[in-house]
């Protein structure tokens, strides 16, 4: 008897910490879900502009797949698409950087 008491208190601080852990892991993804919506056509011609002053676009198509919003940031995720290859960038438009993602 006395030896189960420590195994159920450390059983139930272990239980405690899986609980809260899980709870902050849904916060922090119900978060970025509110952060994450569709491009709107005026950040979609700033993309552009910012796309251009830095890559050349002629022959691309223009995938817009979204746009997070969050903090001091506004990121936009592109798909280039020529032919059968496709490239994936993010544009930052608060700091008008264009960034290649993997």
């Amino acid at each position: 008897m006395k030896k189960s008491r420590p195994f159920l208190i450390i059983l139930a601080v272990v239980s405690i910490i899986i609980v809260i852990s899980i709870f902050i892991h849904l916060n922090y993804f119900e978060n970025i879900r509110n952060n994450v919506r569709t491009v709107s056509k005026l950040e979609g011609n700033e993309t552009i502009r910012i796309l251009n002053q830095n890559l050349n676009l002629s022959g691309y198509e223009i995938d817009f797949e979204s746009i997070y919003t969050g903090g001091n940031q506004s990121i936009v995720r592109v798909s280039l698409t020529q032919g059968n290859s496709r490239e994936h960038y993010l544009v930052d438009l608060k700091s008008e950087k264009v960034r290649k993602r993997s």
